[in-house]
């Protein structure tokens, strides 16, 4: 995706909001697909989702007293 970046050429502008533009839509598409936890990176399981649809932690995290501090 970053190749003409890295081989030395330049985006013209249009292309260079086009391809953010892409990104935004594929990053929402995938936050859409499922959700991730924001201490470790890994996707909150269905269950938890179910329980708890705003949580913003994985079951691991969630029980990690170091994790439960920092929030």
């Amino acid at each position: 995706m970053l190749s003409d970046i890295s081989g030395g050429l330049e985006l013209r502008q249009a292309d260079a909001v086009a391809r953010a533009l892409m990104t935004d839509d594929l990053l929402r598409a995938g936050r859409m697909i499922g959700q991730f936890c924001q201490g470790c990176g890994g996707a909150i399981g269905a269950v938890r989702l179910a329980m708890f649809p705003s949580t913003t932690r994985c079951s691991i995290c969630a029980g990690s007293k170091l994790l439960a501090k920092g929030h």
